[in-house]
């Protein structure tokens, strides 16, 4: 709670108190079960977001397992089909240079 707030509080409290240490006393109470409401839901809500975060950091990992499974493969596929495709371009490149100088 903001000091602006207490103090609207006590401004408002003290019309209906004709002691000044009465009000104050309420506006401390006030002041203490709205800090320990705030800090009771800033627990849960931490609590909450370090479930969620661990949570998303096992998705990632298995995540980011599963695309280096995927790059791996996709590289094997990738040589495989340059070496199927340019096989045959370089033995007729050396068949080629053999009639030329046989």
């Amino acid at each position: 709670m903001t000091s602006s707030q207490s103090l609207q509080i006590f401004e408002i409290l003290n019309v209906h108190f004709k002691n000044a240490e009465d009000a104050k006393k309420l506006v401390y109470s006030i002041e203490n079960v709205i800090e320990e409401k705030v800090d009771k839901q800033s627990e849960l809500f931490e609590k909450i977001i370090h479930k969620d975060i661990n949570i998303l950091r096992l998705e990632m990992q298995s995540d980011t397992a599963k695309l280096e499974a995927k790059i791996a493969e996709s590289k094997a596929d990738a040589l495989k089909w340059m070496i199927v495709l340019f096989a045959p371009f370089y033995i007729g490149m050396i068949v080629f240079l053999i009639k030329q100088f046989i």
